[in-house]
């Protein structure tokens, strides 16, 4: 039932690799993006920048998801205050 396992993806998987490598080893920053958080937003426009595939956040989600990327809070910024007595 339903689509088989790869069919209709819009990367290869030499693509998904090299993805996966950039932002493992890279900030968005060090790739030419804004930001300092990879996110759906900034995944989705790397892949348009390399590959020149539109690809939508959503659809980019589902790649993350797939690949074992799990949605993270940033830890707390430590301000530089002291504590009150």
């Amino acid at each position: 039932m339903g689509r088989p396992k790869g069919k209709g993806c819009k990367l290869t998987p030499t693509q998904e690799e090299a993805i996966k490598k950039l932002i493992t080893e890279k900030t968005p920053e060090e790739a030419g993006l804004r930001g300092h958080l990879w996110c759906r937003k900034e995944v989705s426009e790397i892949v348009k920048q390399k590959f020149k595939i539109e690809m939508p956040v959503r659809t980019m989600g589902h790649y993350l998801s797939k690949w074992n990327f799990t949605p993270q809070r940033p830890k707390k910024k430590i301000t530089g205050k002291t504590p009150k007595k």
